[in-house]
């Protein structure tokens, strides 16, 4: 088991929130699946896993628009009587497509790398800019 501890990576000036949607799936007495979700808040590490590309097809464009998350929370890819978790960041929603389990590194980590699934992502959050004169100050 490796000794070296990965805490300094969970420095606080690096963590975000996010909010995750658990989907267990459950077989009524009918024989109909039954979906049962569960929200919770994770911390953690989120960049960008890919650029935003614009991908355009006939039907449509959109961004192919992907995030990595480095965490301390236990997140859930694809299992028996599982979805894989859903991940809302600052607006869009992603869904886990690669999961990695650290958890041998001091308190350990996972990493998951997560695909929007939205059609069209919302626009980033810009503060209002910082008016310029126009024309010359004198």
């Amino acid at each position: 088991m490796p000794t070296h501890h990965v805490d300094e990576a969970f420095d606080i000036s690096f963590l975000d929130s996010f909010l995750i949607i658990r989907r267990t799936q459950l077989i009524t007495q009918f024989g109909r699946v039954q979906m049962i979700e569960r929200r919770y808040t994770g911390i953690g590490v989120v960049v960008a896993a890919s650029p935003n590309d614009l991908q355009r097809v006939p039907e449509m464009q959109y961004h192919n628009k992907s995030i990595t998350i480095y965490t301390q929370w236990r997140l859930q890819g694809p299992a028996p009587n599982m979805q894989p978790d859903e991940i809302i960041w600052h607006g869009s929603q992603y869904l886990v497509r690669t999961l990695d389990d650290y958890s041998g590194y001091g308190r350990g980590f996972i990493t998951v790398t997560c695909l929007s699934i939205d059609a069209v992502d919302p626009a980033p959050y810009l503060p209002d800019p910082i008016p310029t004169p126009i024309g010359n100050a004198d």
